[in-house]
C-alpha cells in the first residue's frame, strides 16, 4: 500500500465503514472469500493448474462482471486472486462484510474483511 500512496503522491488510509470519502484500502484474504462463496479452490495456485483456475473462474463470472482477458487469470494465479480481492471489495461496500467486533483492537492489530458465509 505503501508502495502504491507513493506513486499517487497521496495517502491511502484503511476503511473501516464503507462510508470511505477518500482513498482507502481494506484487507483482504482470497482465500477467505472464496470460502465464503463456496467456492472450491483447493491447490489452484500451482503452474499446471489452469483447470482449478477455470472452475474458480467460472464461479467469480455468475458473482461480477470480469472485463479482463480472461486468459490471464487462467495462467497466472495472482491475477485470480487480484479478481477475487474485487469481488471481497465489492461486499465491503455493499455492506455485505462482516465488520470486527471490536474496532479498537481492529485498528490495532488489523482486520481482513470477509463476507459472512452465504
Amino acid at each position: 500500500m505503501n508502495e502504491l500512496a507513493e506513486r499517487l503522491s497521496t495517502q491511502i488510509s484503511l476503511a473501516w465503514d464503507r462510508q470511505v470519502t477518500a482513498l482507502a484500502a481494506i484487507e483482504v484474504y482470497p482465500a477467505a472469500t472464496l470460502a465464503a462463496y463456496d467456492i472450491p479452490a483447493r491447490a489452484y495456485k500451482e503452474a499446471e493448474a489452469e483447470s482449478a483456475r477455470k472452475a474458480i473462474l467460472d464461479h467469480l463470472q455468475k458473482l461480477l462482471a470480469v472485463h479482463c482477458p480472461t486468459d490471464s487469470l487462467l495462467r497466472d494465479a495472482d491475477a485470480l486472486d487480484a479478481t477475487v480481492c474485487v469481488l471481497a471489495g465489492a461486499d465491503f461496500l455493499r455492506g455485505y462484510a462482516h465488520p470486527p467486533d471490536d474496532p479498537a483492537l481492529a485498528a490495532k492489530e488489523g482486520w481482513i474483511w470477509n463476507r459472512l458465509r452465504i
